[in-house]
């Protein structure tokens, strides 16, 4: 095959043009004598030529189509990257100004006071802590109603006193 740097349109137009000439060159009953005659053929057509650089073009134009694609898809991808950086290093400040507060930043729920002592478990002394109950995610800063993240049991109306199944997290 041919050196990288030799790769070039330029150089496989060349080769084909060369190679389109040479076939055109065939044998006739006049040039390759009578032991020959049954390999004559008729000229080839001209178009062939034509049809070989038409070719060459469309497969540079669809390479060219692939180079702008994935080079759209490698912006996206560094744009993504850098905004994943971002919500990463706000997510650290808010836990660690959670830890800083006193919560635990979402660690052992078990640990935590849940109830103030009057029965009502959808209560708390703390305004840190959860007072709300998902069906999905037990005790947590949103109703069931609320929730955006639902499991495909989901129940929007259990409560802390009525879980229907639903998560215990936070008990």
């Amino acid at each position: 095959m041919f050196p990288t740097a030799d790769k070039t349109w330029a150089a496989a137009t060349a080769h084909f043009q060369q190679y389109a000439n040479d076939r055109d060159e065939e044998l006739t009953t006049e040039t390759a004598g009578y032991q020959r005659a049954n390999h004559a053929q008729t000229k080839s057509n001209t178009g062939t030529l034509g049809d070989i650089t038409s070719q060459l073009a469309n497969l540079a134009a669809r390479d060219e189509s692939r180079n702008t694609e994935f080079r759209a898809l490698q912006a996206e991808l560094a744009a993504n990257k850098a905004e994943y950086a971002v919500t990463k290093a706000m997510f650290t400040a808010y836990k660690e100004g959670n830890k800083a507060s006193g919560n635990n930043g979402g660690g052992s729920s078990k640990n935590r006071r849940r109830n103030n002592g009057s029965g009502d478990d959808n209560t708390s002394n703390n305004n840190n802590e959860p007072t709300k109950y998902c069906w999905t995610h037990g005790l947590c800063f949103h109703s069931g109603a609320q929730c955006k993240f639902r499991s495909t049991k989901h129940q929007p109306d259990a409560t802390a006193t009525d879980k229907r199944g639903g998560s215990q997290a936070g008990f």
